[in-house]
């Protein structure tokens, strides 16, 4: 495939600008064009039902997209580092990241079947436990 331009114009009123984008794309440790093709890659891979729950949610909660999403990463990896330092993490099966085998291709579960998959096990989880 050729190389494909793609433009976009910053509204005079946005919160950022072309400045920022080169600013924020250093900090990072990169150019501006792999800055923003970083960010659109990582909206071209989210599911489009995850896309409209997490929009939901921060919505909800009055913050920014990506303020939703950061924070819910950094309190899962303060839970993470909690429990190592206090000595009581075990090695844990990742199964937000499950393979499975279609015939000859193997592929991540993601958006709304690992939503569904996790759910109904969390439920089966709840049920065996003494909680419920």
């Amino acid at each position: 495939m050729t190389q494909e331009i793609i433009r976009a114009t910053v509204p005079t009123n946005n919160k950022w600008h072309t400045e920022d984008i080169e600013k924020k794309a250093q900090e990072l440790g990169m150019e501006k064009g792999e800055f923003i093709l970083k960010a659109v890659d990582l909206f071209m891979g989210l599911d489009s039902i995850f896309y409209l729950k997490i929009k939901l949610k921060a919505s909800q909660l009055h913050i920014p997209l990506w303020l939703y999403i950061q924070n819910k990463l950094v309190k899962e990896m303060a839970q993470q580092a909690a429990e190592i330092e206090l000595g009581i993490s075990k090695p844990e099966i990742l199964s937000e990241f499950m393979m499975i085998r279609e015939g000859e291709i193997e592929r991540v579960l993601t958006g709304e079947e690992l939503f569904n998959n996790l759910k109904d096990s969390y439920v089966a989880n709840i049920k065996a436990s003494e909680k419920y």
